[in-house]
């Protein structure tokens, strides 16, 4: 006798069919939520992980090379600036000894040279009156003592020689003017030669240019200051920057094309940072004396800074290029104290340079030997090196700095071109913005893009799904569409065909237990069926009246037995 199949059949009841899909449900709900996440969670988990990370270690090769790039070519740009400014320099510095050259060479200059040194002579035995004497006294002690420094002796800084006394009194003294009746040699040759000096002064930008015999005094002066008529190498003065040294190496030479060029130093008759440039005068190979021109850093400022025009030379709004010395001071201005001095003051006061350095600057109004610059690249400059780096500067900022050493004759100096890292590094800041911002939107479309081929990848499996739900509550009539030509199509028809069979099956099933039905209830009646169905093995009942009939076939066993 066949047990009743475990899933309903086509012509089951209502009641049995809800009670198959009310245990398929509990059969599910029993599955913990990590255990049901579905197939299409994690197909689109897996395409949105392996999109992140494609895209994460594209973005992060795309960001190394790309700002790889940018620095470097921030660098480039540093660099050029600083070789562009430093030929400049370089360039500006030989024109102006080239010109010296020129001049120097000319017959008005040797022309002066012997007119001032006769008109000099000439004035050894000159007096000045009281009154001339009285008012070159007040201007010394005026100019001298209207600074800081009370220490000066102004009666060690008047002129002592009578020719010396004589032009200061009547040519350096605001309040003097030249006697028109001074028909002395003297006279005639400044009346001659001054506007042609001057001329050379305006138009090179000196602060002024002295006439120097071979003895050391000064003859000649354009400005006419306290220098003039005194001796370089007994003078007061004499101790003075480098003056005297290059005088000295000039007169040396004998060469009328040698130029020699001294560093900035402090010196006291301007009481600014001054360099010298000497030139011999003379015929060649016999000096008769030296032409000197005195420079002042605003030349070299203004090579520096290209006249203040930062922008335009590459310079953005923070860079700058500057020249340091070998005693770690700078020889040309600081662009912030040129643009912001107060601004200037409170950094350079906050990176450790002492307030007293800072006041000094600002009073003299230059930075050239007031502002140390003792940084790495300095240092590495002054080694005779030349490179790039990222670190702090004078004014306590993180900047890209470029240095070198420059090539110039006489001069120990290193330029370095410099930019503040917040502005150097905008355009990198910028390209990462865009790329997270492109990242962002390549995820983005990613998250779109992996929940529309995941739903599309896993719709012949929900209707597998749907189609084993329908199956298992009995409705083998359910059939899957077959609209690809791959895996999932070839699985649809296999269901499809399983479908079929059980269909089949379940129909032969349907007959056998029929037939069984019929058999079970010719033996016993239909409540004994019934009960024997349920699974009662031993079945009796009781009978109050029963009739027995018994009737016996003759041949039905040998019938039977041959059937």
């Amino acid at each position: 006798m066949s047990a009743p199949p475990d899933h309903a059949p086509d012509g089951v009841s209502a009641e049995s069919r809800s009670v198959l899909a009310e245990r398929l449900r509990r059969r599910k709900s029993k599955r913990s939520l990590l255990e049901r996440v579905s197939i299409q969670s994690k197909l689109m988990l897996m395409l949105l992980t392996m999109s992140v990370l494609a895209t994460g270690i594209a973005g992060g090769i795309g960001f190394q090379s790309g700002r790889s790039s940018l620095r470097e070519a921030v660098f480039d740009r540093l660099t050029g600036v600083r070789e562009a400014q430093a030929r400049i320099l370089e360039m500006g510095l030989t024109d102006i000894t080239g010109a010296l050259v020129v001049f120097s060479r000319g017959e008005t200059v040797s022309g002066a040279m012997n007119a001032f040194n006769a008109g000099f002579d000439q004035l050894a035995g000159a007096t000045v009156t009281p009154e001339q004497d009285r008012a070159l006294i007040d201007f010394y002690t005026t100019k001298f003592k209207s600074g800081d420094d009370n220490s000066l002796d102004v009666n060690a800084l008047l002129p002592t020689a009578p020719a010396a006394r004589y032009l200061q009194a009547r040519y350096t003294v605001p309040s003097a003017a030249p006697d028109p009746r001074d028909g002395g040699i003297w006279a005639g040759a400044n009346a001659r030669y001054n506007a042609y000096f001057a001329e050379i002064v305006k138009r090179m930008a000196f602060r002024d240019a002295h006439l120097i015999i071979a003895e050391g005094d000064v003859v000649f002066s354009v400005n006419k200051g306290v220098e003039l008529g005194t001796n370089v190498l007994t003078g007061p003065y004499r101790g003075e920057g480098f003056l005297p040294d290059a005088f000295r190496k000039a007169m040396a030479t004998n060469d009328i094309d040698y130029v020699s060029t001294t560093d900035f130093a402090e010196y006291l008759p301007s009481g600014q940072p001054t360099a010298w440039m000497v030139v011999p005068v003379g015929p060649p190979g016999r000096a008769l004396g030296v032409m000197a021109v005195e420079h002042p850093a605003t030349i070299v400022s203004n090579l520096m800074t290209g006249d203040r025009q930062w922008e335009r030379f590459g310079m953005g709004s923070s860079g700058e290029t500057f020249v340091v010395g070998k005693d770690d001071l700078m020889r040309s201005d600081s662009r912030l104290f040129l643009e912001d001095p107060e601004a200037y003051k409170a950094d350079v006061i906050k990176a450790g340079t002492p307030p007293a350095v800072a006041e000094r600057a600002i009073r003299q109004g230059t930075t050239v030997l007031v502002q140390p610059v003792g940084t790495k690249a300095t240092e590495a400059a002054q080694r005779g090196e030349t490179g790039t780096l990222i670190a702090t500067d004078y004014l306590g900022h993180r900047a890209l700095q470029a240095y070198a050493p420059l090539n110039l004759k006489g001069l120990d100096w290193v330029v370095v071109a410099a930019v503040d890292s917040e502005e150097a590094f905008a355009p990198e800041r910028n390209f990462a913005r865009k790329l997270v911002r492109s990242t962002a939107l390549i995820i983005f479309l990613a998250c779109l893009a992996a929940m529309a081929w995941s739903r599309l990848f896993v719709r012949p499996i929900k209707r597998l799904e749907d189609g084993a739900e329908k199956i298992s509550t009995g409705d083998y009539d359910v059939r899957l569409p077959v609209d690809t030509n791959d895996e999932f199509g070839d699985l649809s028809e296999a269901f499809n065909e399983m479908g079929r069979n059980l269909a089949v099956k379940h129909q032969l099933l349907t007959e056998q237990r029929a037939e069984n039905d019929r058999l079970l209830k010719s033996l016993m009646p239909e409540s004994v069926v019934d009960r024997y169905r349920d699974g009662e093995e031993n079945i009796a009942e009781a009978h109050q009246d029963v009739t027995v009939i018994y009737a016996d076939l003759i041949g039905v066993d040998e019938l039977s037995g041959d059937l």
